[in-house]
């Protein structure tokens, strides 16, 4: 209901006096036999704009205007845990106006939606102005759940960044290798005792003990209610352990400073391995 003044608002738009922006939040098909079963929960079988293979009725994102709008000078910035993305718009019309460009981004895996929305920026310019716009996105947005790990995972790789008025009216297009952000792990619990001679320690009752080098994090189970670290001299990976000895000298103090902080009763959280 758009309320009494409702008609005045679409006079307005309709005579020219009011130059609209509005942008639609979901897709329009042209039939209902362009879509799975109306049971069929699955998306990626070709629901929504990110799996739909067809041409829509009105794409998601899509609006009106009485004027024209270019685009142009794409430009994308890793920023270690931002990715900036910037480009000019430019009011090529003859009335003043709005424009809502939206930033969609496809991952790097084979089955990923092939774009998914990640931002937007509504921006007025007069007719003949050139705006600059910037949209940031943190990289944990750039993320999927992998059903194998149970949960979200940022992937290294090469990026596809998109910029345009709709999802189906793209007008700029760039590819760009992303490198994950480092994030912590989930905190785990153990108990540390030390050795009479204080030259080993022990670790026991360890719980939820995680580490992570590159971007595969593993779990660690101990079937053994005890292990013992002699002084300091192995730490976890998926085999079992590692010699520290075969690290080198900046993995070795991130692992002493970071991951083994002995205490009895001791909460720690395993932070990510450096690559």
């Amino acid at each position: 209901y758009p309320g009494e003044q409702g008609g005045t608002a679409v006079a307005e738009v309709l005579f020219g006096d009011y130059n609209p922006a509005g942008r639609l939040p979901l897709t329009y098909y042209n039939s209902l036999e362009e879509l799975p079963a109306f049971d069929d929960y699955d998306i990626a079988k070709g629901r929504t704009y990110q799996y739909f293979k067809g041409k829509p009725l009105y794409p998601f994102g899509y609006g009106l205007s009485y004027t024209t709008f270019n685009y142009s000078n794409l430009t994308i910035e890793d920023k270690g845990d931002l990715v900036t993305v910037g480009f000019r718009i430019k009011n090529t019309g003859k009335k003043d106006g709005d424009e809502v460009a939206q930033l969609y981004v496809k991952l790097p895996q084979d089955n990923a939606p092939a774009k998914e929305l990640k931002g937007f920026r509504r921006t007025h310019s007069s007719k003949g102005e050139t705006t600059e716009v910037k949209i940031e996105v943190k990289k944990e947005q750039l993320r999927y759940w992998d059903e194998r790990k149970e949960q979200f995972v940022t992937p290294a790789g090469v990026y596809k960044f998109m910029v345009g008025s709709s999802s189906a009216d793209i007008r700029l297009t760039q590819e760009k290798q992303i490198a994950p952000v480092p994030q912590p792990l989930q905190a785990g619990k153990a108990e540390w005792v030390t050795s009479t001679a204080g030259a080993s320690w022990q670790l026991r009752n360890a719980q939820n003990i995680q580490w992570q080098k590159g971007d595969a994090p593993t779990r660690i189970e101990l079937n053994n209610p005890l292990q013992t670290i002699e002084g300091f001299g192995t730490c976890f990976n998926e085999l079992g352990w590692t010699s520290l000895s075969q690290l080198s000298e900046y993995d070795r103090s991130t692992i002493m400073r970071e991951l083994f902080t002995p205490g009895y009763g001791a909460n720690f959280t395993i932070c990510r391995m450096p690559v």
